[in-house]
């Protein structure tokens, strides 16, 4: 009869059981997010949390008022946790919050059912209507979009409370609260420039969820409309792509007036990208095939856009609830676009192109900015300053992302992440302002 010590000998005799890693092949693998975050799970995973049902307050409550220990809870997420930080920053909190704010936190406190709404309380009345033989676009009288400022910017609410105009942006802050933080870091050598870029050679990607409205109640719905329109705003009033100045990047859904496609998706797509700087790079480039993608109306889809150059050419990728949809070389390589680099979330910041140009300016339309805005719901809006890879949008598509750009240098790739998790005040002043 065999003893049992016997198959303890039956091991790989080096005795190893995972190969050792250094601190750079962690981070560059993107395993961990740097070594302050490796420290911070290490002290998270250590943390003794006793067995005590925080669903009655009997429990826990001994001496004082058990309504007093929500609201010092609350007051503590909503005004302490990092909610643009790092993983780093976001554990830390968690290891020196109580064994209560983390349950209040995590089963109780209101942070991730947040989303946009565009466009809901339309009305055709004061409507615009710019129609020719490349497409139909319009304009409601007072038209709803985010729009978004390259920066760096100093924050329009909070942090002129604690902040002067005069503050400069060119140095960490040593400060650690949202109040006493810097709005944007300037250091050019940690992708701070700017929270938005345009840039062939790092590539970019921007990703969001989406859920566009009933067909039928939709007026736009045989109209193009812009998702997303970044640009540099480039000194021809035409916009003309030819211009040496010209910078762009612009998702569209055009709708065919003419053609084989009239009254539906231009090329049977439903996605255009337009990624110019200068005369190179690719305009209105057809991606995500209706046959292989069906965005369905009152349904949430994630959608992502990739773009690098390869070679002479630009390759774009786009993906669909974290699947690859499209693997297209196309155009010529793209060198770093210069110039303000702003955007809409959800309409144009201006004309698409000449030809809207022209057709705009023959109907005595001479600003486009907030034409084609579209009529759904948006939510977690990614702008990266690199190309992610198909690894990392399969990975992150269906959960949050890390921030902290201001104290880590790890995710400086991340230009702009907005949420709409903040809540709604019924305060226009603040509600207007969505914060990333």
């Amino acid at each position: 009869m065999p003893n049992i010590k016997d198959l303890f000998k039956k091991h790989d005799s080096s005795g190893k059981v995972l190969s050792a890693k250094s601190i750079n092949e962690l981070t560059s693998s993107k395993d961990a997010e740097s070594l302050g975050q490796i420290h911070t799970h290490q002290v998270e995973k250590d943390r003794f949390f006793p067995e005590i049902d925080f669903t009655n307050p009997s429990t826990f409550v001994k001496y004082g008022s058990a309504e007093r220990y929500y609201e010092d809870a609350i007051t503590a997420t909503y005004r302490m946790y990092p909610y643009d930080g790092s993983l780093k920053e976001k554990a830390q909190w968690h290891n020196s919050s109580s064994y209560f704010d983390n349950y209040v936190f995590n089963n109780l406190y209101p942070r991730t059912n947040g989303y946009l709404n565009l466009g809901h309380s339309f009305s055709a009345v004061g409507m615009e209507v710019l129609s020719y033989a490349a497409g139909t676009f319009r304009k409601m009288a007072s038209p709803q979009y985010v729009y978004i400022k390259g920066g760096p910017n100093i924050a329009s609410v909070a942090d002129k409370q604690d902040q002067t105009l005069a503050e400069k942006f060119n140095t960490k802050s040593s400060k650690t609260s949202y109040t006493e933080t810097s709005a944007n870091i300037y250091d050019a050598n940690n992708k701070r420039a700017s929270n938005f870029t345009i840039d062939g050679a790092e590539g970019n990607t921007v990703e969001f969820w989406i859920k566009p409205q009933n067909a039928f109640v939709n007026p736009f719905f045989q109209s193009t409309t812009c998702m997303f329109d970044l640009w540099n705003g480039d000194s021809t009033a035409t916009t003309n792509p030819s211009s040496a100045s010209y910078g762009r990047f612009m998702l569209e859904s055009q709708i065919a007036t003419v053609g084989p496609y009239a009254g539906v998706f231009q090329d049977g797509t439903n996605f255009h990208m337009t990624y110019m700087s200068g005369t190179t790079g690719a305009s209105r480039v057809p991606l995500m095939p209706t046959g292989s993608v069906s965005m369905n109306f009152n349904t949430w889809s994630h959608v992502a856009f990739s773009v690098k150059n390869v070679g002479n050419q630009i390759n774009i990728k786009s993906y669909f609830n974290g699947k690859l949809i499209d693997n297209v070389l196309t155009g010529t390589a793209v060198l770093e676009a210069t110039g303000a680099l702003n955007a809409n979330l959800g309409a144009y910041r201006t004309f698409p192109d000449h030809e809207a140009y022209n057709s705009g300016s023959d109907a005595g339309i001479t600003d486009f900015n907030g034409w084609s805005a579209i009529t759904g719901s948006v939510d977690e809006f990614r702008y990266w300053k690199t190309a992610r890879t198909t690894e990392d949008i399969s990975k992150n598509w269906f959960t949050q992302v890390y921030g902290g750009t201001n104290t880590d240098d790890a995710n400086t790739d991340l230009g702009v992440y907005l949420k709409f998790n903040e809540g709604i005040t019924e305060k226009e002043l603040y509600d207007a302002v969505a914060l990333d």
